[in-house]
């Protein structure tokens, strides 16, 4: 019978760990991240975000 890997043994599986590391970056657990804005902010486009605006991020579309 074998014998399961110790946590040191996967510790040193470095590519392992960057295959999961890969995966997490392309599918990522959470979709969306949410910000409040703390004072007014003006966008590149002239665009102004009032204080305690709630802002969302799709994370899927800042990893493409």
């Amino acid at each position: 019978p074998s014998i399961p890997p110790t946590y040191e043994e996967l510790q040193k599986l470095s590519y392992l760990q960057n295959v999961v590391r890969e995966s997490l970056r392309l599918h990522a657990p959470v979709s969306l991240v949410g910000r409040q804005s703390k004072q007014d902010f003006t966008l590149p486009s002239g665009r102004i975000l009032p204080e305690d605006t709630l802002v969302l991020v799709s994370v899927s579309s800042i990893h493409s």
